[in-house]
């Protein structure tokens, strides 16, 4: 019965450890809806916007990006 149990861990386990990087090669996908947090974003010199908005549309290998600033 302990065998069985060692088995049964060390097959879960090695599964665990192939699952991490096979995710890290998963193509990435940007779409959405991006709100810049103004107060956590620096311009410098130069004014801060008052509002920035983004909508992301990312079918690959396109790539669609719509801005909205005031």
């Amino acid at each position: 019965m302990q065998t069985r149990t060692s088995v049964l861990f060390l097959t879960v386990f090695s599964l665990a450890l192939l699952a991490g990087p096979a995710s890290a090669f998963a193509t990435p996908n940007f779409s959405g809806d991006w709100k810049l947090n103004v107060s956590k974003s620096e311009y410098g010199r130069m004014p801060a916007p008052e509002s920035m908005d983004r909508k992301i549309t990312h079918d690959d290998p396109n790539l669609q990006i719509v801005t909205t600033q005031s």
